[in-house]
């Protein structure tokens, strides 16, 4: 009786275990410093340019942001072809599938928006840029997309450029998860209204 009992409670808490919801927070964000939120040098921590000179073409802005402390502001230009920004390199299992986010804002005429994981070989060699399609003319709104990796993709980064694109872009709480994104619709809840 005892037995049957003790079984019947494990079973309940594992029932129960079962259907709690997974919560964003308990997602593991693969990008290091995805608020923008430490800042060293008037640039964000973690976050990478392939020159000084690009580091013009992105600042931390405290006034817009999704509703966390900062975000981060792209100014693009015309002229400016190829100058991103991009995440601490992440190791990821070839072949797989990844989910790629962020809370994003922009007011963009004409060129492009790039918000990708560039899928990188074990020698960091480029193999191909993975995109998140993110509209140029939007307001705060939550954006993700899962994107399959290639078979000998060993490492991404995640990359955010304007290209001869004039205007003003905003990133927030950008997000790296492997697979699916849980309870997806909870991000767009959390945008500051």
């Amino acid at each position: 009786m005892i037995r049957r009992m003790l079984f019947a409670g494990v079973a309940v808490l594992l029932a129960a275990a079962a259907s709690y919801p997974v919560c964003a927070a308990e997602v593991q964000n693969l990008v290091l410093n995805p608020g923008f939120e430490q800042v060293e040098n008037n640039f964000p921590k973690d976050w990478r340019t392939f020159s000084p000179k690009d580091k013009e073409n992105y600042s931390i802005d405290a006034a817009a942001t999704a509703g966390s402390k900062y975000s981060l502001k792209v100014q693009g230009s015309s002229d400016v072809s190829w100058a991103p920004v991009f995440s601490n390199t992440i190791n990821v299992t070839p072949g797989a599938e990844y989910t790629l986010g962020a809370y994003y804002k922009a007011n963009v005429q004409k060129g492009e928006v790039i918000f990708a994981l560039r899928e990188m070989t074990e020698k960091q060699e480029s193999i191909k840029f993975n995109h998140v399609n993110v509209p140029k003319q939007t307001g705060w709104g939550f954006f993700s997309q899962k994107l399959a990796l290639g078979p000998t993709t060993k490492t991404v980064q995640v990359f955010i450029v304007l290209r001869q694109a004039p205007g003003e872009a905003w990133f927030d709480d950008v997000i790296l998860v492997k697979g699916d994104l849980p309870n997806a619709g909870e991000y767009a809840a959390k945008i500051k209204k």
